[in-house]
């Protein structure tokens, strides 16, 4: 398995791939949306952890890019949004019709390793 992790924050990034390692599975770590657009045009991936909140492009448009500017399979990719929200304050007036579902923080090794049953 091939996992696409972006996110701005470094210390989240070594939580989950910390996590993703411990699984035996390869990843890719992109700091924004646009350097992940680079490696998932490049690389097959079959998943993204996609944070919602970052510079220079957001995983909103990020996942929107990913589903509508490439073609089958590749924007049939599993796309799971990471948040730091807490469920109960998760703003649901955001479309997160373009991701398989949502993660939160605090990260665990079970969150995780329930993307990948």
């Amino acid at each position: 398995m091939k996992v696409l992790l972006v996110d701005d924050i470094l210390y989240n990034r070594v939580i989950i791939r910390e996590i993703i390692k411990g699984f035996g599975y390869n990843y890719v770590e992109a700091e924004n949306g646009l350097v992940a657009l680079d490696y998932f045009s490049k690389h097959n991936f079959d998943m993204v952890l996609m944070d919602i909140e970052m510079p220079v492009m957001n995983g909103l448009e990020t996942v929107i890019k990913m589903r509508t500017a490439f073609p089958e399979p590749k924007n049939q990719t599993k796309i799971y949004a990471i948040t730091a929200y807490n469920p109960s304050m998760i703003d649901y007036s955001i479309d997160f019709k373009n991701f398989n579902g949502i993660i939160t923080k605090p990260y665990s090794i079970e969150k995780i390793k329930a993307l990948f049953i």
